[in-house]
């Protein structure tokens, strides 16, 4: 968002966004080493051998986060304090006690997971630039949602058989694994309109649209896993892996662009 709207990169603000989703996740990853064992024994193998380290590990992520938070605030410390403490407090009650309102409130997790990483998209680029209600931070939010919801449900459909034991009513479990493959694609096309319309109709820069192309590494996997006979393949990675595409790919496009427009001056 910072690229395509040729803000200052605001570093702090970044520091803030990866140790929010750092503390949250690994401490959901450290409490459920017992669940992961039958559906990822080898993670959960790898992690028991880590246990040890992890108060010291998750000590060291916390006092990271407070320090950027005193050091990106000037005079919105408090609404940033609390912000973020509320984000990293839903985090681990979901991993605490809130994991099994799934068995009654269908893709619990899923929305919860999105709707709370969307938030912090509005709310950090929203105290960063003071844009809270901007074309560019309701669109990025939408999409950043659905894809986020997107990913959650993707990576649901390797547990489908003990999400069915524990009667959790995530969407493979709802749906089956043919139409859950079919309701990404669906909604991986759905986020791709956000930005178009977003584009056109609420004047974004022209930039965001090469976020489609970056945004597709989802057919990628869905492809390998239908190749695979419905199990997870080497590909199920890109999925998480286009996030870290987009401001590369970005990044290129503009400098491209750079270089047809020196080289045209020149010609």
């Amino acid at each position: 968002m910072m690229i395509i709207n040729g803000d200052i990169i605001n570093i702090p603000i970044l520091g803030i966004a990866f140790l929010l989703t750092l503390i949250v996740y690994s401490y959901d990853r450290f409490s459920g080493l017992d669940e992961d064992r039958a559906s990822n024994p080898e993670r959960s193998e790898l992690l028991m051998r880590k246990k040890k380290h992890y108060p010291y590990y998750l000590a060291s992520c916390i006092g990271a986060l407070a320090l950027l938070v005193v050091f990106f605030s000037t005079t919105q410390l408090m609404s940033l304090a609390i912000f973020v403490a509320v984000l990293v407090s839903i985090g681990i009650l979901y991993s605490v006690m809130l994991k099994n309102i799934t068995k009654y409130v269908p893709a619990f997790k899923n929305l919860l997971v999105a709707s709370e990483w969307g938030a912090t998209i509005a709310l950090l680029y929203g105290l960063s630039y003071n844009s809270y209600t901007s074309a560019l931070t309701l669109t990025f939010t939408a999409f950043v949602f659905l894809k986020l919801f997107i990913l959650t449900v993707f990576y649901d459909i390797k547990d489908i058989e003990s999400d069915k034991k524990r009667r959790l009513k995530t969407v493979p479990v709802m749906l089956g694994y043919t139409n859950t493959l079919r309701f990404l694609t669906i909604m991986t096309i759905l986020s791709w309109v956000i930005l178009v319309m977003g584009t056109f109709l609420f004047n974004l820069p022209k930039l965001s649209l090469f976020l489609i192309p970056l945004s597709a590494f989802v057919f990628v996997a869905i492809g390998a896993m239908k190749s695979n006979g419905g199990k997870p393949s080497k590909y199920d990675l890109l999925v998480s892996l286009e996030y870290v595409v987009w401001p590369l790919g970005i990044v290129i496009v503009m400098a491209a662009g750079n270089i047809l427009t020196y080289l045209s001056a020149v010609i």
